[in-house]
């Protein structure tokens, strides 16, 4: 039964707790034993916890509650900066955050990030204004990355979910409409969207395999270099 939270490492505590691992985030939520579903909305309990050099937390739960973990490297903050054509620099305005994956927008007035990534593949993407600085969501559920913008500008493309449950779906920008899944397929990377009527590229991790796809149909994805 899917119990519709993304996580790993799943641990039940008597009498109602389901406590499990997000990134290097250990979070909470209530579970109902009877009827096998998550009741409430998860709460972090635990923030920085190591990963050991991969996707696996270092923790566990004893019957009785407690919990035993070792403690993660928090990342540092980061500062988005922009270069002009002459090796001029700025920074953009805005707090320091833990910033990843930054993808200008074409018309070079937004940029699409990840924020609060501890490992590759987790964190939510956000939009970022470079005039005003602003900062709105994009994604929420810890496991979305790699923004890739259409050749318009229309449309963010983006690698969702973690191991072999992962999808390469988009949403337009500025998060108006629905999200769109293009593809499901084993531990997916990242995307470059070609043209319409065009070729996109497709990578895949740990292979680092490429695929070409006809970018009005990503689902049709055929090899390029298999190594």
């Amino acid at each position: 039964k899917d119990l519709g939270v993304m996580g790993s490492a799943p641990h039940f505590v008597a009498p109602g707790d389901l406590v499990f691992n997000l990134g290097g985030v250990i979070r909470v939520a209530p579970f109902s034993l009877r009827q096998r579903a998550i009741t409430g909305r998860p709460s972090t309990l635990l923030e920085s916890v190591s990963l050991n050099g991969g996707l696996d937390p270092d923790f566990a739960v004893a019957q009785n509650g407690w919990l035993a973990f070792q403690a993660g490297v928090a990342a540092s903050a980061t500062s988005m900066w922009v270069v002009d054509g002459r090796g001029g620099e700025r920074p953009l305005k805005g707090e320091p955050r833990l910033f990843t994956n930054a993808r200008i927008s074409p018309d070079s007035r937004r940029v699409a990030v990840v924020i609060g990534a501890s490992v590759y593949n987790n964190g939510n993407i956000w939009l970022f204004d470079i005039e005003s600085g602003a900062l709105t969501p994009l994604t929420s559920d810890g496991f979305s990355y790699r923004p890739a913008w259409s050749r318009d500008g229309a449309r963010i493309y983006y690698v969702n979910g973690t191991m072999d449950a992962t999808r390469i779906v988009s949403r337009p920008w500025d998060g108006s409409g629905a999200e769109s899944v293009h593809v499901r397929y084993p531990m997916l990377a990242e995307i470059a969207p070609g043209l319409p009527h065009g070729l996109s590229a497709i990578r895949t991790l740990p292979q680092r395999d490429i695929f070409l796809a006809p970018t009005d149909s990503l689902q049709a994805m055929q090899p390029f270099i298999i190594t």
